[in-house]
This record gives C-alpha cells, structure tokens and sequence, in this order.
C-alpha cells in the first residue's frame, strides 16, 4: 500500500468524503478533498515506475 492509499483508508476511516486517487498523466498518483474551509487540497506521490516527462 502506498502512502496516499494509506492516508485514503485514514481519511475514509475518519468519515472524510475524500474520491480515490487517480494517476494523472505525468505519473503522480493524486488525491484531492476539500478542507473545512472550502480550499482543495491535493497531495501526490510518484508512481514507481513511471519515467518523468522533462
């Protein structure tokens, strides 16, 4: 299990409405959720394997 699929369960565990996280195109795996304050956050982590695009 990844980080951000460790902090996914937590979140979910928590009863935080939080999507799954999705590999964006350039090989971060990302997840997003809204702050109590309406601000989105988004943490991402690179995906192994994945040649970064530069």
């Amino acid at each position: 299990m990844s980080r951000l699929e460790g902090a996914y369960a937590h979140l979910l565990g928590m009863g935080i409405n939080v999507k799954e996280p999705k590999v964006a195109p350039y090989g971060m795996k990302q997840l997003y959720l809204t702050d109590p304050d309406g601000y989105l956050l988004c943490f991402q982590w690179r995906v192994e394997g994945q040649a970064s695009a530069h």
